[in-house]
């Protein structure tokens, strides 16, 4: 997945572990960027981009067809667990960018904000079960920490103590009750009960900007 070329979005697949690709067709392709691609089941693919765009596969990534998203927006990052996904992206004027499937990306809703503070989201992770967090540019000096407990329909905003009022990049779960999500200026902020409290634990950090975090077992980096 990637940038369009001319008139086409460009979607590549392997089938011998990244040693030789093709490009793969896309029907009715609407030629957008593509910015993140997830792998659902055992031939299930999903793609998001530019301008709202969603693509998907049911035949292990040999053929793509546009369904219909509930945003206009340019979708930046996507996480699921089982038949729930959930996208989120740029803001729409005072809107944010969420959408949300709980069939495996066959439709797609809108995601409802309450008390919206209308933001650029850059990432979002699906902790468990119908427990989902979205992170991005900070609302004055409250960073964006945003959760749903219904697989993406609804959200709410997070308070975190001891809040820096950063930009926060991306965040990750150890897939239990545990999410860490990291930002600029060094921005470290922690949750461990489903993200529905937050805290700073660091508050000075040696990195300008902290913008990737994977969990392995009790070991962060």
């Amino acid at each position: 997945m990637g940038k369009k070329a001319g008139g086409i979005s460009t979607v590549l697949r392997s089938t011998d572990g990244g040693l030789s690709w093709s490009v793969r067709p896309v029907i009715a392709d609407p030629a957008q960027d593509l910015n993140q691609v997830a792998f659902i089941n055992g031939v299930t693919w999903v793609a998001v981009g530019k301008n709202g765009v969603i693509l998907r596969s049911t035949d292990g990534g040999m053929v793509w067809a546009v369904v219909a998203s509930p945003v206009a927006k340019e979708f930046t990052a996507l996480h699921l667990s089982g038949a729930t996904i959930i996208a989120v992206g740029k803001r729409d004027g005072a809107v944010s960018t969420i959408a949300y499937s709980s069939n495996s990306g066959a439709n797609w809703n809108a995601g409802v904000v309450a008390a919206d503070p209308g933001k650029d989201l850059s990432d979002v992770t699906v902790l468990s079960g119908t427990v989902a967090v979205a992170v991005g540019k900070a609302n004055g000096a409250v960073s964006t920490v945003l959760r749903t407990t219904n697989s993406g329909a609804n959200w709410s905003v997070q308070t975190i103590i001891d809040d820096l009022g950063e930009d926060l990049e991306e965040v990750a779960s150890n897939g239990g009750a545990i999410a860490l999500a990291i930002g600029k200026g060094g921005s470290f902020v922690r949750s461990t009960d489903s993200g529905a409290t937050w805290t700073n634990p660091i508050q000075t950090s040696p990195a300008a900007l902290l913008n990737g975090i994977a969990y392995s077992g009790a070991t962060v980096i």
